[in-house]
């Protein structure tokens, strides 16, 4: 199959990082800015994505001076969404001191992760957890792409060691859950607390997390009662999914 190369418009740089890796003033990150960023062909991603349509063939996109290795229209979706997030992200980065571990829960197939090693640097350690199987192997590949010194777990944190069931159409989808309404295939996955990966010497403390779980978050913190008791923890950022609450 013939690798063709992608890239995603120029100016979508200066709302994400300089070359410096400083974060540059955002004003608005509304639908005109977004609309304005994104060329028109980019857009049809998200049109073929809602109509089921796919990538043709693995394609490289570049982003935020990451690069990224895209073989389905989903996977496109989620950096031409981003573009949206970039004052999320921004706060992120921002938070972020020099020797701090950062720890990305839910990392999907990198965009995060990467583009916070890519604004820090070697000032922070990253470290991702990603449960869905494609994804994950997706996420390493992107890491190695970049060249990047990212530690990447494939497993899902939660309450209690253990081993569940995660709803997931893979890279074709957006949204793995464990929520039981869940409709569609499945893969069994392995679940760790984060108080336990810490007590047995695994996991160093994190200072900052992101947390985007598709409504397990209260499953993540239950498992990390230790943590949020020490006062370790310096920042917490949540994506909450109120669709897929309890």
């Amino acid at each position: 199959m013939t690798r063709k190369e992608g890239r995603i418009d120029e100016k979508a740089r200066q709302y994400f990082v300089r070359e410096d890796g400083s974060i540059p003033p955002l004003l608005s990150v509304g639908k005109g800015i977004v609309r304005s960023v994104i060329p028109e062909k980019y857009w049809a991603g998200i049109r073929n994505f809602v109509s089921g349509g796919e990538v043709r063939g693995p394609i490289e996109l570049e982003f935020g001076g990451c690069r990224y290795r895209v073989t389905t229209s989903a996977e496109r979706y989620r950096l031409e969404h981003l573009v949206g997030e970039v004052g999320y992200l921004r706060e992120i980065i921002n938070s972020l001191r020099r020797g701090d571990v950062y720890f990305d829960v839910g990392a999907a197939i990198g965009t995060h992760s990467l583009s916070v090693k890519q604004a820090r640097g070697d000032e922070v350690e990253v470290v991702a957890f990603e449960p869905d199987p494609e994804a994950y192997k997706r996420l390493c590949e992107n890491v190695a792409l970049n060249g990047m010194d990212i530690s990447v777990h494939g497993i899902a944190l939660g309450d209690k060691d253990g081993q569940m069931e995660l709803g997931t159409a893979g890279l074709a989808g957006l949204c793995p859950s464990f929520r039981p309404s869940w409709r569609g295939p499945r893969h069994e996955v392995n679940v760790y607390s984060l108080d336990a990966l810490m007590r047995d010497g695994v996991l160093s403390s994190p200072d900052v997390m992101k947390i985007d779980v598709e409504g397990a978050e209260a499953m993540v913190f239950r498992g990390m009662r230790g943590l949020l008791a020490a006062s370790m923890l310096r920042e917490v950022f949540i994506e909450i999914h109120s669709a897929y609450l309890p």
